[in-house]
């Protein structure tokens, strides 16, 4: 915006452009963004200290105790919870590997735990969510891929549907967590299973995924759409004559 010869609105840097030649952007964010780096920096300890705890992954959740209680399932054709009990170093380069979910939380019904993924019992219509974090790659950037594969029983191995998420890593940003979801059709019961994949999408150093309850995630669902009125009268009787 121009304003030849008036003044600038409120709130913006036209005032004083020239004071920003030579600055580069860590010196022009000092400047002008000084107030809010701040409030950066006073949340510094509010970010959970992935290097030194997830480690260890947390498999802590008040839902591990309710892996048996399917009773509070009602209603619901198909789920199940898994994540993963471990975290995994990605090497770089070749093909995507499967990311094993391999920790029940909460209970389950119409689908279970299969081979590092989750088998689904009934056809029809289901959503498949996944939650990945990726660490940091120190000293270089990584072109991550996360893939949301079904496959069925017998075949080779070959993907009926699939879903990708592309994220960049590197060293100089935060972990990043890919949370993304896929809605499909199958066409029978208790043949397909879904895994999750990940990769990179060029050659180079590996990565680490994060395991635990707080970083990774795998569910399935699938919802019961019946309609039932319990309260029809069995007899619709006569109301008279309308006047």
């Amino acid at each position: 915006m121009t304003v030849p010869g008036g003044d600038y609105p409120d709130g913006t840097f036209g005032d004083d452009l020239s004071g920003l030649d030579g600055l580069n952007e860590a010196a022009w964010r000092q400047q002008k963004l000084g107030t809010l780096q701040g409030f950066d920096d006073s949340h510094a300890g509010f970010k959970p200290t992935i290097d030194n705890a997830a480690k260890v992954p947390s498999l802590v959740d008040g839902q591990t105790a309710l892996e048996h209680r399917a009773d509070l399932l009602e209603g619901v054709v198909g789920y199940c919870s898994l994540v993963q009990s471990k975290n995994w170093s990605i090497p770089g380069g070749g093909s995507p590997k499967k990311l094993p979910f391999d920790f029940q939380v909460g209970p389950a019904v119409g689908a279970s735990p299969s081979n590092g993924g989750i088998r689904m019992h009934e056809k029809g219509l289901w959503r498949i969510d996944t939650l990945i974090t990726f660490d940091r790659a120190p000293n270089f950037t990584v072109n991550t891929v996360a893939i949301i594969g079904v496959v069925a029983d017998n075949s080779g191995g070959a993907v009926y549907s699939q879903k990708h998420f592309y994220r960049t890593v590197s060293g100089s940003i935060d972990p990043q967590a890919v949370f993304f979801s896929h809605t499909l059709v199958i066409p029978d019961d208790n043949k397909y299973t879904a895994y999750i994949y990940v990769g990179q999408t060029g050659a180079g150093a590996g990565y680490k995924a994060f395991g635990g309850t707080m970083y990774s995630a795998l569910s399935v669902n699938k919802w019961d759409n019946r309609t039932i009125n319990s309260n029809a009268p069995g007899t619709v009787p006569d109301g008279g004559s309308l006047s």
